[in-house]
């Protein structure tokens, strides 16, 4: 990082002072120098074969080359003397710093592999170790490549308690590792942590409620998504289309390159809190406006608007689980385990997937700040309803918009979402809406059979009912108006609900619910 690099670890190189590399301890690396104790020459010694040539004792190919052994190990001196190791050995961080080669037994052998990974792309670890081991380390590569041995430094901060002190086990000011894993998974905790300052070298109050919203909000949303193509997805082996001309699959998928190109760009530097601040937005405008506003598409009787809606999201899908992989693993394994049920022919493990590549010209920028537009309509008329205590669930008939300019295919997803029958353009300086509040006959017909839909929905839920589960649905109420709601609006209520039947009369095992304050009974028996 910039403040660092220009900070505290140039400072360190400037101010940095001799460096002894000895130290008098017995648990370390033996320095491999021997001293005759006649004449006081010394001699290096490079290897066990060469210690082996030299030595007085036989020493074995597989010697211990510990502090207790090796200073029982003699070499003859010229001056026909003995020679014994001095008593120092290594700087423990001599041994860190020479990690790089030592990983390997460079020099000794693995030279092409050696110099294929070197230097490292990147180096990882808290803070502290700005002034020790990125230190040794630099200073090593340099004296002996004359360049650093790492292209990047990945510094953390220090992972402090809730109310900002160490974590200490005395103090028991932390949360049992296993339970966090067991109540939230490796994932959510690592999404968590990886989107913090704690990636940027700046310590972190842990904070339990924020990894619970991580949860909620990343695994939780994209599990259902995954949960929602799974019932769709009927061996779908497509998985690569983002052609789909539909307004909502275009603004996805452009959505979906855009996000290659930002956490590709964060990923290439390091900088994992941007990208998943990418990925969880993402998330979020998948499952709750892109899932939700095309529930409708993927139920549809129209098999080219469903094979559209379903090809769109696996692409989507796919694509997303190679972006998370190195953010959340197993969550992106899942998906890709999921995929390949119906597709055997791709990667065995989302981790030998190849990263995925954006495609400029799939990159809208006017679709992508219309339907942002677009959004925040819907969010202003939601506000109005409210003031109005007008539930979204009943129809109104009109809703004007001054002000802006939208494509008719943008105008019917706010009708849809808002719930009008209509949606008007007029001219205006700035944005202002006009919501038609008044109340017909007819409107409050449509209201009650869109209750009445999500109430039966809720039901099938209670009762553990797939999506692909027929009903035969009852329904019954001394209520004149609930009556003519339901028999004018029977054919989208049996769609809405999956009933194959459904008749006006009461049943022995109904539920009782209540539609504008009226009595009703509802019975749902599976086909």
């Amino acid at each position: 990082p910039t403040h660092l690099k220009e900070g505290r670890f140039k400072n360190v190189m400037e101010t940095a002072p001799d460096w002894n590399i000895s130290r008098n301890r017995f648990w370390a690396t033996s320095m491999p120098v021997w001293k005759c104790s006649t004449c006081n020459a010394m001699k290096i010694i490079g290897s066990v074969k060469e210690l082996q040539d030299n030595a007085v004792e036989k020493v074995p190919d597989n010697v211990d080359l510990h502090k207790h052994v090796v200073d029982q190990i003699h070499l003859k001196c010229s001056c026909e003397g003995t020679m014994k190791r001095i008593p120092e050995v290594f700087d423990c961080w001599l041994e860190s710093g020479a990690m790089p080669y030592a990983a390997v037994h460079y020099p000794f052998e693995n030279k092409k592999e050696f110099e294929k990974t070197f230097p490292a792309d990147f180096i990882s670890e808290y803070i502290s170790q700005v002034r020790t081991w990125f230190y040794y380390m630099h200073v090593l590569g340099v004296l002996l490549f004359d360049k650093a041995p790492f292209k990047n430094v990945v510094v953390t901060g220090t992972i402090l308690a809730e109310d900002g002190s160490k974590m200490s086990k005395s103090k028991k000011n932390y949360p049992d590792p296993n339970l966090i894993f067991d109540k939230y998974g490796a994932d959510s905790l690592r999404f968590y942590l990886m989107n913090t300052l704690l990636m940027r070298a700046q310590d972190l109050n842990f904070n339990e409620q924020i990894l619970n919203e991580t949860h909620k909000k990343v695994t939780t949303l994209l599990s259902n998504v995954k949960q929602f193509y799974s019932l769709f997805a009927e061996r779908n082996t497509v998985l690569d289309d983002d052609n789909s001309t539909h307004v909502l699959d275009k603004w996805m998928v452009s959505k979906t390159h855009q996000l290659i190109k930002e956490v590709t760009c964060a990923f290439d530097d390091y900088d994992t809190a941007r990208a998943c601040s990418e990925l969880s937005a993402f998330v979020s405008d998948l499952s709750t406006w892109y899932v939700r506003r095309s529930r409708d598409r993927f139920k549809s009787s129209d098999e080219q608007e469903k094979k559209e809606a379903v090809r769109t999201l696996a692409f989507v899908l796919h694509t997303l689980a190679k972006l998370m992989a190195p953010i959340t693993p197993f969550m992106a394994e899942e998906i890709q385990l999921l995929l390949r049920e119906a597709n055997p022919k791709i990667a065995e493990s989302i981790h030998l997937e190849l990263w995925p590549t954006h495609r400029e010209n799939k990159i809208i920028a006017e679709l992508m700040s219309n339907m942002e537009l677009a959004r925040k309509i819907v969010s202003l008329v939601l506000e109005k309803r409210e003031a109005a205590k007008m539930p979204i669930r009943q129809s109104l008939s009109q809703l004007t918009i001054l002000g802006v300019k939208l494509d008719q295919e943008l105008l019917d997803v706010i009708k849809d979402e808002v719930n009008v029958k209509t949606v008007k353009l007029a001219p205006g300086k700035e944005l202002e809406l006009t919501l038609d509040t008044t109340l017909t006959p007819e409107l409050i017909q449509e209201g009650i059979a869109r209750e009445l839909i999500r109430k039966i929905n809720d039901y099938r839920k209670e009762l553990k009912l797939t999506i692909k589960e027929s009903v035969t649905l009852f329904v019954h109420s001394d209520d004149k108006k609930i009556l003519e709601s339901v028999k004018k609006h029977q054919d989208e209520i049996k769609t809405a609900v999956g009933a194959k039947q459904l008749t006006l009369a009461p049943e022995k095992q109904a539920k009782e619910i209540k539609l504008q304050d009226a009595a009703c009974t509802i019975s749902v028996i599976k086909a």
